[in-house]
């Protein structure tokens, strides 16, 4: 149990990093908090340019625990009544950027190694000759296959097809001959 005083140095210690440190994490924290939130909201929105990253606060705890100890010793030495000055740690306190949010890339799915899947048991006649048509595989979109492109393996060649209905757009694969003629299809089920 100690009788005496408290050395100013472990004052000094315990304050710079407790108290002060302490009051800039919390600061630097709000600010990278409601940078993230306003990061956010452009990301959604996509107007202008995307907001610039808050400027956080960097403690020099060295430089802060002399410019107390500094302080300290000058405060008591003033006579009794006297204005003290207040503690200015500003010398000790500089600024860094935060580094800059960085947009993850649009999802852009990769095409199906093969986009033709099982035959779906439906027909398309192109001219006088009806083929076999085949499910599309998972994950194909039109813009990976659009409406007439074609795509051949050890199965033959296929012709993306794709029909408008009430209900939608319906794309399927049509299983041609390697010279079948350029004619519009027609589709029966």
């Amino acid at each position: 149990m100690s009788t005496g005083p408290t050395p100013i140095g472990i004052i000094a210690q315990e304050y710079v990093q407790n108290f002060v440190q302490g009051e800039i994490n919390e600061a630097n924290s709000n600010a990278y908090a409601n940078y993230q939130n306003v990061f956010s909201n452009w990301a959604i929105q996509q107007i202008g340019a995307p907001p610039a990253p808050p400027q956080l606060k960097v403690l020099n705890q060295a430089l802060a625990l002399q410019l107390f100890i500094t302080y300290s010793n000058t405060a008591y030495q003033g006579a009794i009544g006297s204005q003290v000055a207040l503690l200015d740690l500003s010398s000790a306190i500089s600024t860094v950027q935060a580094a800059p949010i960085q947009s993850p890339p649009p999802a852009i799915p990769a095409p199906p190694s093969d986009p033709v899947g099982p035959p779906d048991g439906s027909f398309v006649t192109i001219g006088a000759q009806t083929y076999n048509t085949y499910y599309n595989v998972a994950g194909e979109t039109p813009a990976q296959y659009p409406n007439g492109s074609k795509f051949t393996d050890s199965r033959g060649t296929f012709l993306h097809i794709e029909n408008a209905t009430p209900f939608g757009i319906s794309s399927r694969w049509a299983l041609i001959p390697s010279a079948a003629p350029a004619t519009t299809f027609t589709t029966t089920t």
